[in-house]
């Protein structure tokens, strides 16, 4: 069994990575258990399993940013990092957005941050916010609502949703949230709806196809396909 730890930024990306993880390692083959940041120092188990040798994979999410606490991914990382290692974590990753680092910094800022860290660590990034990852894959619109086609969301947004480059959009959870209110629908970042849109996702579509659209999604998961793999 290999244990996996991963730290997020916040709620909207611990359901992503969970949902992810279950699409890619098949749910037999995984434990997920999830713990979310309560204070400075202390995270609270939001769903605990114990490590089942049974199963090939054992990840702990934790989301660094529960209870309105500012993110700091790298520096609980690293805080838990002796700690993980005695406790045989193969593998340690971070996911954070580079929100609000304006885009043509957020390179240099990718290479600040990952200098110095320890070989078992990984620092992954969303440019902007994870919900550009979100429109990348188009198809889940639709399931959402019939009525959201390609066709009413290019005339309306004044982009093509199949070919726009996401990472360039400043805003994506605003966007999101004005393709969805073109139906009625709304988009916040809040449980119900982070679950929402994250179980409409084609899963299959975002692992072969989207990814070769977003350089930063497939950064992601391909870390992830790595170590599962």
């Amino acid at each position: 069994m290999k244990k996996i730890a991963i730290f997020v930024e916040g709620q909207t990306e611990q359901i992503f990575v969970e949902k992810l993880l279950t699409e890619i390692a098949h749910e037999h083959n995984i434990t997920i258990s999830v713990e979310r940041k309560t204070n400075k120092n202390e995270f609270t188990v939001l769903k605990g399993f114990e490590p089942n040798e049974d199963k090939r994979y054992y990840v702990l999410i934790k989301d660094c940013r529960g209870g309105g606490l500012v993110s700091c991914v790298r520096s609980d990382i690293l805080e838990a990092y002796d700690r993980m290692i005695i406790e045989n974590y193969e593998n340690i990753i971070g996911l954070r957005d580079l929100y609000p680092i304006p885009i043509a910094e957020t390179q240099k800022f990718e290479d600040t941050i990952n200098d110095g860290l320890p070989e078992k660590v990984k620092l992954c990034f969303a440019i902007r916010e994870i919900e550009a990852w979100f429109i990348a894959e188009y198809k889940h619109f639709s399931k959402i609502d019939n009525r959201l086609t390609n066709e009413i969301i290019n005339q309306n947004r004044g982009y093509d949703v199949e070919t726009i480059d996401v990472e360039g959009i400043e805003s994506p959870a605003i966007e999101l949230h004005n393709i969805y209110k073109l139906v009625g629908k709304s988009y916040e970042k809040t449980k119900n709806k982070a679950e929402r849109t994250v179980n409409a996702i084609a899963y299959d579509d975002l692992y072969l196809s989207t990814v070769g659209r977003v350089k930063r999604l497939k950064q992601f998961v391909s870390t992830i396909d790595e170590i599962l793999r």
